[in-house]
């Protein structure tokens, strides 16, 4: 593992591989390009373990199955908090309200890097047999890759044509599914 405070021996240590994602764990800035050092992180926010279960991903030990817990814009100025925050003044105001992270993103239409709840997995699952009625909602969820794995299924809800200004979606629930390869559950959300 590489200091992740010397972002160049980051990039000397993985610059030779042809990498989407991995990571590190420290803050970056976000100038709307294309640049290579957020094409290889992923890992955020790792803590003390973080580069051993990095690792252990990386030799194929486990499967990567986290998801980000928040939205990363294209640049800062894409974001819901850029013409206020930080403050000029001794408070900052948070105009946000309900439009913060992917709600912002999704009723906005403005473009994201990577959406909340976005991650990657060595196997794949297919979702099938959805149910919908007063009691809750129900599914058919399926390991269909060769290696077992975790998915973190999601519930969003809309209401389309709302006389109240709201966002396009909201999540209402989510569950996180560990499946043995080939295998299947009907996870549900009441």
């Amino acid at each position: 593992m590489v200091n992740p405070i010397r972002v160049e021996s980051m990039e000397t240590m993985i610059g030779g591989y042809d990498l989407q994602v991995i990571g590190v764990s420290r803050g970056y800035s976000r100038t709307g390009e294309a640049d290579a050092a957020m094409k290889k992180e992923a890992l955020d926010l790792a803590g003390q373990a973080g580069a051993g279960a990095m690792l252990d991903v990386l030799m194929g030990k486990v499967n990567p199955s986290g998801r980000l817990n928040e939205t990363y814009p294209v640049k800062y100025e894409d974001t819901p908090a850029f013409r206020y925050f930080p403050s000029t003044e001794r408070n900052s105001e948070y105009r946000e309200g309900l439009f913060v992270g992917y709600r912002y993103y999704d009723t906005s239409g403005v473009r994201f890097q990577f959406p909340f709840g976005y991650g990657l997995s060595y196997t794949e699952f297919s979702y099938s047999d959805l149910e919908i009625d007063e009691n809750g909602v129900c599914f058919t969820l399926e390991n269909t890759g060769s290696m077992d794995g975790s998915e973190v299924v999601q519930l969003y809800v809309g209401l389309p044509g709302a006389k109240v200004f709201r966002p396009k979606k909201e999540l209402k629930g989510f569950q996180k599914v560990f499946l043995k390869k080939e295998s299947e559950k009907n996870p549900d959300f009441i």
